[in-house]
């Protein structure tokens, strides 16, 4: 299981980056519907737009002949690798979404 936790945070931290990216879009597109008083339709349409894109982000390198060479070489199993994938993605989606959800819920603007 210390390969499971070596590989999750060094996964995290090479998209943590991205993810801090895609959070910051969807917040802003919240942020600037909610000025135009469009709350609800334009945090759905952010959440959609996170939850296509980060799969897409994560799984993306698996397409990649070289990649998946260096995956298949690491000294764990490919099950614990998808699953910090998996994992992964889907930490970034929730941060994402509630992220995204906090103008609304705070009433900042």
């Amino acid at each position: 299981m210390k390969s499971f936790s070596k590989y999750f945070s060094y996964h995290i931290g090479e998209t943590l980056p991205r993810s801090i990216v895609v959070s910051l879009i969807a917040f802003f597109c919240v942020l600037i519907a909610d000025r135009l008083n469009v709350r609800i339709t334009i945090h759905a349409l952010a959440s959609v737009f996170v939850l296509m894109l980060t799969p897409a982000f994560e799984l993306a390198p698996m397409k990649i002949k070289r990649n998946i060479d260096t995956i298949v070489s690491l000294p764990i199993d490919r099950k614990t690798t998808m699953l910090v994938h998996w994992l992964s993605g889907l930490l970034q989606s929730l941060f994402a979404v509630f992220l995204s959800f906090t103008p609304i819920f705070f009433d900042i603007v």
